[in-house]
């Protein structure tokens, strides 16, 4: 039947290999031992009634150690063939097969991956459990493939999750995880010095991870949101509205804080263009203005009769601009409402144009309607076919872009044609961002993914996946890096090498 892993003596003078075979009496995992040169069988060691999964060798080359289908991991003596040891756990209720195994490089701690989403920690000498790494820790599927680094730092584990996960052996902590395959992780090695991992996938690649640098940072800032992360313009700062009593501005890079606001929540926010200001909307139906600098509240604007979902600030004119209840409402000052317009619909989102010459308003039944920022008259309209969640436009004017259920919609402005109807999605969302240079889109959805698309193509060439809550925000800070917030406060800084966008 199928051979599961194949694996050389230390002194390459032997080849074990694991497999199974049918019998009369059903199923028999087996491990073999074959002389290098000419393949005959020197030793055969019967396991369990299961697939025999993986095998490595002690760094003396006596034992030889297997893991099994059967929830067992055994230790041969490779010149008698007896069982100097096993590890079972086929007497517990829970299914516990094993499906990889590793060995530390100083032939101490054998590390098994379980079916279970575990990683059993055993003492190579006798078998005995040192620890184990729970599902809440690391996997949430059958882990695949274990590897440790040469000189026994890190250990790598991945599987059916699609998940590569990096571990400081001596600190018992997860260093890094690494996303981008798209089906199982089958297989893990190191490079000589241990700054590169390489791994294989049912996906058909083999990719390469450079740990030195690495291109993905994750912190948490809150417990519920941030419903929006607006940037500044240099791209090193974003602002965090959370239902959370803590509003906050933090560095992109490092997740610290930059200036705290203080206990306000926040549905929808804003940074001006000079970076001076912060404008936000909450629940309560007010408005407010911030001086980024000294993070006091410098305008209050109350008038809505519901909560503010929509906001943005005229750096030109210093006006902020809110939409809640069937309003949109301009305000200057302190606490000045100099203009409020009465909408159809009751407003979701508002968008200024980069030149600040019109305003977007989105509504939840699907229709986005543009005005002059002149004399605030309706110029324009976009009709989505089912209800809005997030908009954005692109860096020059040029492109409106709207998530509407699971597609994304993108639209010429200058000539109210709709360029592009992005769909894959499995579930709708509300992150979404053009790059600076207009020719991609990142969106962000329910379905627990971000994608980056081709708008040249008009396709989907990259679906990022493995976050445990859905995808609220997305941004681009330049070609290459994006701010990715989830709905439960977690937050990932990526910097993609060129190459990986396509």
């Amino acid at each position: 039947q199928g051979i599961y892993q194949v694996r050389f003596r230390p002194d390459d003078s032997k080849l074990g290999v694991v497999s199974w075979e049918r019998t009369a009496s059903g199923v028999k995992g087996f491990a073999k031992l074959l002389n290098a040169k000419d393949a005959v069988e020197i030793l055969k060691a019967e396991t369990d009634s299961h697939p025999a999964a993986g095998i490595v060798f002690t760094p003396d080359g006596m034992l030889m150690i297997v893991a099994t289908w059967g929830e067992n991991v055994y230790a041969f003596d490779i010149n008698s063939g007896e069982t100097t040891w096993k590890y079972d756990l086929s007497g517990y209720d829970e299914y516990n097969a094993f499906h990889s195994i590793a060995l530390s490089p100083d032939g101490t701690t054998v590390a098994v991956g379980s079916v279970d989403h575990r990683i059993h920690f055993l003492h190579a000498s006798d078998g005995r459990l040192i620890r184990r790494i729970e599902p809440w820790e690391g996997h949430t599927k059958t882990i695949k493939a274990l590897s440790f680094s040469q000189d026994g730092k890190w250990l790598a584990s991945a599987g059916e999750d699609q998940t590569i996960l990096v571990w400081n052996v001596h600190e018992n902590t997860k260093h890094a995880s690494l996303i981008g395959h798209t089906q199982t992780a089958t297989g893990l090695c190191w490079s000589a010095d241990g700054s590169t991992l390489f791994s294989t996938s049912a996906d058909g690649t083999l990719k390469q991870w450079d740990l030195d640098h690495p291109f993905a940072r994750s912190y948490i800032i809150c417990d519920v949101g941030p419903w929006q992360s607006p940037v500044t313009t240099d791209k090193k700062y974003f602002a965090a509205p959370c239902t959370d009593k803590n509003l906050a501005m933090y560095e992109i890079s490092t997740g610290k804080v930059l200036k705290n606001f203080g206990p306000q929540s926040g549905l929808c926010a804003e940074v001006s263009k000079d970076g001076n200001y912060l404008v936000t909307g909450s629940f309560d139906g007010i408005a407010r203005l911030w001086n980024v600098q000294t993070g006091k509240e410098i305008g209050t604007y109350a008038g809505h009769t519901g909560r503010i979902d929509g906001i943005a600030y005229m750096t030109s004119k210093g006006f902020a601009i809110s939409v809640g209840d069937n309003t949109m409402r301009i305000w200057s000052g302190a606490d000045s409402l100099l203009n409020m317009i009465q909408l159809l619909h009751s407003a979701f989102r508002v968008v200024l144009h980069p030149k600040e010459t019109f305003v977007y308003t989105g509504s939840y039944d699907g229709s986005i309607t543009e005005y002059n920022t002149t004399n605030w008259t309706e110029t324009q309209k976009f009709t989505c076919s089912k209800g809005l969640q997030e908009m954005t436009i692109n860096a020059d004017g040029n492109l409106l872009a709207a998530f509407s259920g699971k597609d994304i919609k993108v639209w010429n402005v200058k000539t109210g044609i709709r360029e592009h109807l992005l769909s894959g999605h499995e579930q709708s969302g509300y992150g979404i961002d053009f790059s600076p240079d207009g020719r991609y889109l990142i969106s962000g959805s329910d379905d627990q993914t971000f994608r980056l698309w081709n708008l040249e193509k008009g396709m989907c060439v990259m679906r990022y996946h493995g976050y445990e809550d859905v995808i609220y925000s997305c941004k681009f800070l330049s070609d290459n890096e994006f701010l990715v917030g989830t709905s439960q406060g977690q937050m990932w800084y990526y910097h993609f090498h060129p190459t990986q966008r396509e």
